[in-house]
């Protein structure tokens, strides 16, 4: 098994302020440098069930196969099990962002509004191509067969962070707020101190997810 040359510092949480049960799922594994993140769609059914799915098929991640190949596996694997899901009344959905940090390089997937932000020395920056059209709702979501993978290869260096989020932290905070929480704060710590001043904003009411990962 090939092991990965950059050292990572994770830290991840989730927590809600919403009117209903935390829609969102949040998986790491450190061991092999991979996370994923789900928001499941309110308007749909069984949104929890869904965004767990979604981030669970990281599970069958192998660091010797080629990276972009299995993200798209990933994403289409989840998409038919969230399907499976839906009824001919309803549907079940759930956006999903997957990162694998491998060889200085963050690779990562999305579909839907959840977020990847690179904050390094001098610079904060959302990577991420969002799928939400204004009020209307998503563009493109797991479970009703998304036609776009925003896929982006970046380079990253000692001290970059990366900050995997749904759409609860960018609504209630801006990237200059997340920037300073992340000067102020301590690696293992990003996450929740990000979640806490995102929950207490109340802008936008909603479920709010975050993994973090600093690299050592």
């Amino acid at each position: 098994m090939k092991k990965s040359d950059v050292s990572v510092i994770w830290s991840s949480s989730t927590d809600s302020n919403a009117f209903h049960d935390n829609q969102d799922s949040i998986k790491v594994i450190k061991s092999k440098n991979i996370c994923a993140i789900a928001d499941g769609v309110t308007g749909g059914i069984k949104g929890k069930e869904a965004s767990e799915i979604a981030v669970n098929v990281i599970e069958r991640y192998d660091q010797s196969e080629e990276i972009e190949k299995q993200l798209v596996s990933f994403f289409k694997k989840s998409d038919n099990r969230v399907k499976s899901l839906s009824t001919d009344m309803n549907y079940s959905a759930t956006t999903l962002v997957i990162g694998i940090i491998r060889d200085n390089m963050v690779h990562f997937g999305s579909v839907g509004d959840s977020s990847v932000i690179i904050k390094s020395k001098n610079n904060i920056t959302c990577l991420t191509d969002s799928d939400r059209i204004g009020m209307a709702g998503l563009l493109h979501t797991i479970g009703t067969g998304f036609s776009t993978i925003h896929y982006k290869a970046i380079s990253v260096t000692r001290h970059d962070v990366i900050i995997f989020s749904t759409d609860g932290l960018t609504d209630n905070l801006s990237l200059e707020e997340i920037n300073h929480i992340i000067e102020k704060g301590t690696p293992e710590y990003y996450a929740s101190e990000l979640v806490n001043v995102a929950i207490k904003k109340e802008y936008k009411k909603d479920d709010i997810s975050v993994i973090t990962a600093f690299i050592q």
